[in-house]
Order: C-alpha cells, then sequence, then structure tokens
C-alpha cells in the first residue's frame, strides 16, 4: 500500500502574503479616512461622502423633532429632546463636549418656535471640522441648507 503525504492548510509564505495584502489595504484605507468622515481639509469635493453622513445626522435630528412634537405638540430644544429620550443620552449638542457628538465635529443648536424649529449645525474646527466646511441649516420643511464660508 503506498501513503501519499498530502498536507493541507495554509503555507507560511502564503499566511505572511495575505497578512502583508490587508496590512496594505488597512493603511490605505486609514489614510482615506479623513475625506470619508469629512475631516479632510481640502476642497468641497474631497468630503462630499463625509457630507452626506453629516446631512443624514442632520435629517435624524429633523426626524427627532417630528416625533417629539407627534407626542408632546410643541417642539423641543435640545435638552428636552434628550431628556425625553427621543435622542441618545450619550449625544452631546457640542463636538468638545462629554459624549458622542450627533454631528461629528459640529456644534449643533436648535432654536424652536411656536410654529416650528430650526437647526443649524457649525463647524467645530477644534474638534475636526475643514476650514472649508459649510454651516448646516434644517427646518420644519426637511431640506438641509448649505451655508459655505467666502
Amino acid at each position: 500500500m503506498v501513503r501519499l503525504n498530502h498536507q493541507t492548510g495554509f503555507s507560511l509564505i502564503g499566511m505572511l502574503l495575505s497578512v502583508a495584502i490587508v496590512g496594505v489595504l488597512m493603511v490605505m484605507m486609514l489614510n482615506s479616512s479623513g475625506s470619508f468622515f469629512g475631516t479632510s481639509s481640502g476642497n468641497r469635493n474631497t468630503n462630499a461622502l463625509g457630507m452626506d453622513m453629516t446631512k443624514t445626522m442632520m435629517r435624524q435630528l429633523h426626524q427627532a423633532e417630528l416625533t417629539y412634537h407627534a407626542n408632546h405638540r410643541t417642539y423641543a430644544t435640545f435638552a428636552e429632546l434628550v431628556q425625553s429620550g427621543t435622542i441618545a443620552r450619550s449625544y452631546t449638542n457640542r463636538a468638545l463636549g462629554a459624549g458622542t457628538p450627533i454631528v461629528r465635529n459640529y456644534d449643533v443648536e436648535i432654536e424652536v418656535s411656536r410654529n416650528g424649529f430650526v437647526i443649524t449645525a457649525t463647524p467645530n474646527h477644534q474638534a475636526g471640522a475643514g476650514p472649508n466646511s459649510p454651516v448646516l441649516i434644517i427646518d420644519l420643511s426637511g431640506r438641509v441648507e448649505e451655508v459655505w464660508p467666502e
């Protein structure tokens, strides 16, 4: 009877090559993550995906206001949204404050009136917002307006 010595599994060289490729890809991803999260200091096009994420967060705040209004028949300040549980307690309206900022690298202000609300997100450069980041404004209409620095 002839026995064939077949070994299964990965060779050491194959494994090292795989780890090296994954490492290179990770470094490339980390180098480009600044533009993904909107922390790039480049022009408006370099942080487009980060800006889309920021707009999504603003729309979530808009939805939180609508939810609060449906339950309480009034619009809420940021503190009232947190206190009611409409947004998580770990969120903060200041990017440098305690907890996780609801809009990355932005300071959020909510102005409430009897007939509506205006949510303004101002870039916080100390927290990592790029110098060309716009001010974002959303109101009862749900349309996010960008006000770019001149």
